[in-house]
């Protein structure tokens, strides 16, 4: 079975869930955010005033960026939804930056899972994000 989302690469999906909100058993929220996606980036991350603002639960720490210059970021675990299909148990860092056009930015981490490819069409650029589950 193969699961397709087109998008544009400014995308809509949501954080179903803090892992530990859910893990408690209480209501599973879904928090809109707009993503972008990116091949350079090797951990997905969340913009600055996004865990904060919708409570999330820090599970650690980690770096972001190379050693020397790199900056220790609190690390979440969530639940991502994009379009039908829910990725579990992802670990994402803070960004050291707020959120201007995008929330949060898919990283290899979730890319990796299945193939990306960009479509430019005459109203923008269009993000396929497949994944063959046999």
């Amino acid at each position: 079975m193969t699961i397709l989302m087109e998008t544009r690469l400014s995308s809509n999906l949501y954080i179903i869930s803090d892992v530990n909100i859910r893990d408690n058993n209480n209501v599973i929220t879904h928090i809109p955010l707009k993503a972008m996606w990116d091949t350079g980036a090797n951990k997905s991350a969340l913009c600055l005033e996004i865990p904060k603002a919708n409570n999330l639960a820090k599970i650690g720490t980690d770096l972001w960026g190379y050693k020397p210059n790199a900056l220790i970021r609190d690390k979440f675990l969530i639940h991502i939804e994009i379009g039908e299909r829910c990725f579990e148990s992802i670990e994402v860092l803070e960004a050291p930056y707020k959120a201007t056009n995008f929330d949060i930015i898919i990283g290899m981490d979730i890319i990796s899972l299945g193939n990306l490819s960009i479509i430019k069409t005459n109203n923008g650029n269009i993000a396929k994000f497949e994944i063959n589950e046999d």
